[in-house]
């Protein structure tokens, strides 16, 4: 009944939803999660201020995941 399997599984999203459809992968694409590098930036920080918020996570913390997210080319 446990998933020792699973420790450290790590299958990451399909970019495009055609590379997504041609391997008959359920999940969505980060195409279709995100739109556009800016809009994945968007959620990242959306996500980040929401922890913020709930004092979840530090501001400075915060702010380097988004610096990340934005120097991380994840959709053209």
């Amino acid at each position: 009944g446990e998933n020792l399997s699973l420790s450290g599984a790590y299958i990451p999203f399909h970019t495009t939803e055609a590379a997504r459809l041609a391997a008959g992968d359920t999940r969505p694409s980060l195409e279709s999660l995100y739109g556009t590098q800016a809009g994945y930036v968007a959620a990242v920080t959306a996500a980040a201020q929401a922890l913020v918020a709930e004092r979840f996570l530090l501001q400075r913390d915060a702010d380097r995941l988004i610096q990340q997210a934005a120097a991380t080319p994840v959709l053209p």
